[in-house]
């Protein structure tokens, strides 16, 4: 469980631990949102995505649900909120409508029940640690889904996206390059796009254990772990890039048939597909640009 706090971590009690990792996940959430105005917070800016204010209030809810309610025993604060911040009941179609707090309000939910919670942890322990590492990696997934909706619209934190180092993952220079376009591609960044990204590595046949370990946080679609025999098969060196999308696409990708296996044709022909973007590849046609690249 991440924690940036001073202290040494095995100086610090469970309970401090736990704490520590919710006050550290909570400001990087705060941070995020800190520079925009309400109408940013409460505009849906892509219908794929939830207003950002619909997630402030979210991530209060689950974390009252899993670490007030259900990992100690207390009624939920805002009963009447349950519907609309449970990501089935009101999946992201329609978060723009529902009746969910303001700005104001959804910081004032989270810090209520952020108070109750850290009560709780103190005067009862942390309980399950499981549920209390689910509860901070639930509010860390929810701060990049925000990322993603900030960066549709253009208004991420200033700063961000910070210009590539060496120190940064190489796959983030090919996409910043998608999206920045050849006039605003930083040096170091063009020069890795002049790198080999369609190098191909050959993995032998073999077994390998797939699924998270029986202790441990992990979620319940991650296990049992088990073990898994593949046939040898190739794959890319470096993760597909925009403009390496777009070179299938304009070099007929969606429209040679000899490109594409039975399956994948079906499925591009049913649907009436003619492009696919990067962000959103299917299977079957992340297969189809790997026959077009693969040696």
């Amino acid at each position: 469980m991440a924690s940036t706090a001073t202290h040494p971590a095995a100086a610090l009690s469970p309970e401090e631990q736990v704490l520590d990792a919710l006050e550290d996940t909570r400001e990087r959430t705060l941070r995020l949102v800190a520079h925009l105005d309400e109408n940013a917070l409460t505009t849906v800016h892509s219908p794929i995505m939830s207003p950002l204010v619909w997630d402030l209030g979210h991530i209060a809810a689950y974390e009252d649900l899993w670490l007030a309610h259900r990992n100690a025993g207390l009624e939920l604060l805002r009963g009447d909120l349950a519907g609309v911040y449970d990501a089935f009941e009101t999946p992201r179609a329609v978060r723009g409508d529902v009746e969910a707090l303001g700005p104001v309000d959804a910081r004032a939910y989270m810090q209520a029940v952020r108070e109750r919670v850290a009560a709780t942890i103190l005067e009862h322990g942390i309980g399950d640690p499981d549920i209390c590492e689910m509860a901070i990696r639930h509010e860390l997934q929810h701060t990049e889904t925000m990322r993603q909706a900030m960066a549709i619209a253009d208004i991420l934190p200033p700063g961000e996206p910070p210009a590539p180092t060496p120190q940064l993952a190489r796959a983030e220079a090919p996409a910043m390059i998608g999206r920045l376009g050849p006039a605003k591609i930083p040096a170091r960044a063009a020069d890795w796009a002049d790198e080999d990204t369609d190098e191909w590595i050959l993995i032998e046949a073999g077994p390998f254990e797939m699924g998270a370990p029986a202790t441990g946080f992990a979620y319940d679609n991650e296990r049992p772990r088990h073990t898994v025999t593949l046939g040898a098969f190739q794959i890319a060196r470096q993760p597909v890039s925009a403009i390496a999308w777009m070179e299938f696409v304009e070099s007929g990708g969606y429209e040679r048939r000899e490109w594409w296996s039975d399956e994948g044709w079906a499925w591009k022909e049913e649907y009436d597909i003619t492009h696919h973007p990067t962000i959103a590849a299917t299977a079957a046609a992340a297969r189809e640009r790997g026959a077009w690249t693969a040696p």
